[in-house]
């Protein structure tokens, strides 16, 4: 039975329960997403929004009150579409993974979906690491056994193993361990210290940044600081070596999914002055790098790989601060450059996040002022702002602050 059709019918029977005197419970307070079938009515984020253009509640797909006697749904969140976190649930499709109402603690840093979308992993606000199996919202790893807090964690190829840098910082050390996601096994590859040597050395830590075919890549980080990563490396998860890619002097790394590639940002991250950006792409076989963005006022944000590795999508400002910015995409020797700009009358909306359904679709997530995210597509053969599609919309609630993200593309 088609997805709607079985919410309809739901909706339908829930009704007459109420009707027949079944205690409610709480409503969530967040509203599921608009589909992209049900979007069409939503007002294309390439237009100026105003009050008037905000969406009809009765036309918006909302949860039902939940009887108090009926078990919380546990629907798997559908591995086909996108992922978006928002107020603490997360929205897919029809499907939402509400963390309180399934006694899970909110996230509160570093989130993402597993490549095959069987698992979410996170950081809750007391530093621990979770990962959540999508099928059935149910914890599978709780990390606090070997440590609290989580400098960094990243997924495998396949979704079943998660690598992660631990703190213990009651005995001041960190642990780089591999975790099973399948069967519950662990195993340590490295560890150390996290206090200053006798010899005065920095304590850096490892924190994992991808999983790929060649290896797990790492940037080292002075734990409990500001400062920017010292070194890119490449360490082999089986027996621990490592290869030293890039020592310091840039500000974020990026590698490419299939990591013959990581994108390198360098320059000045201006702290109170004009921000000054470079962008560089190293080739991990020798060690190369080409310069593909000399250095220029500016601030790169949010830069992400196509799946396979063949373009880049970012979006630059002026600095941090400004809500305009310009959508980049290119190929990753620097050419084929394609732009518009958000922010401006043409696309009256924020950049929230970006992300890639698949190698021939952008997915842009856009705040609006009529209170909703837009999650839109964006064919890369008609790069252009006024080409952006409605895929969804998510109501952003009562805090006007609020930030929605991209979790997880079916395109990974």
């Amino acid at each position: 039975m088609p997805r709607q059709t079985l919410y309809s019918v739901t909706l339908v029977l829930l009704l007459a329960t109420l009707l027949a005197g079944c205690s409610a419970g709480n409503t969530p307070s967040a509203k599921a997403p608009t589909t992209a079938a049900q979007a069409t009515h939503l007002p294309l984020a390439t237009t100026v929004a105003t009050a008037a253009e905000a969406p009809a509640p009765a036309q918006a797909t909302t949860i039902p009150a939940t009887p108090t006697d009926v078990p919380l749904p546990t629907t798997a969140l559908p591995a086909d579409v996108p992922w978006v976190l928002l107020n603490n649930q997360v929205y897919g499709d029809d499907e939402q993974l509400d963390f309180q109402a399934h006694n899970l603690p909110a996230p509160a840093g570093n989130i993402q979906g597993a490549p095959n979308g069987g698992y979410i992993a996170y950081t809750s606000q007391d530093g621990q690491l979770l990962v959540i199996e999508t099928g059935r919202f149910t914890r599978v790893l709780n990390a606090e056994a070997y440590g609290r807090v989580v400098a960094g964690f990243a997924f495998s190829r396949d979704g079943r193993e998660l690598a992660a840098t631990l703190i213990d910082d009651q005995k001041n050390t960190w642990s780089l361990r591999f975790y099973s996601l399948v069967d519950g096994n662990s195993r340590e590859l490295r560890q150390g210290s996290s206090s200053v040597a006798l010899n005065d050395q920095l304590p850096l830590i490892p924190r994992p940044l991808h999983w790929a075919a060649n290896g797990l890549f790492v940037d080292y980080v002075l734990w409990g600081t500001d400062a920017l990563p010292s070194q890119l490396s490449l360490i082999n998860p089986a027996d621990g070596t490592e290869r030293l890619l890039r020592k310091e002097g840039y500000l974020n790394s990026f590698p490419a999914p299939d990591g013959a590639h990581v994108a390198i940002v360098t320059g000045q991250p201006g702290m109170g002055s004009t921000p000054t950006m470079q962008l560089a792409i190293v080739t991990v076989t020798d060690g190369t790098e080409q310069v593909i963005i000399p250095e220029q006022p500016g601030y790169i944000r949010r830069l992400r790989w196509s799946p396979n590795s063949a373009r880049l999508l970012y979006a630059s400002s002026a600095d941090y601060g400004v809500p305009d910015a310009i959508i980049h995409m290119r190929n990753i020797d620097g050419s084929n450059e394609h732009t518009f700009v958000v922010g401006s009358a043409s696309v009256a909306a924020e950049i929230a996040d970006l992300a890639w359904q698949n190698n021939q679709i952008a997915l842009m997530l856009l705040a609006k002022t009529n209170g909703y995210f837009h999650l839109m597509k964006l064919p890369i053969d008609q790069f252009s702002g006024d080409n952006l599609q409605p895929y969804a919309a998510y109501e952003r609630g009562q805090n006007p602050n609020s930030n929605a993200i991209i979790i997880y593309t079916p395109g990974k």
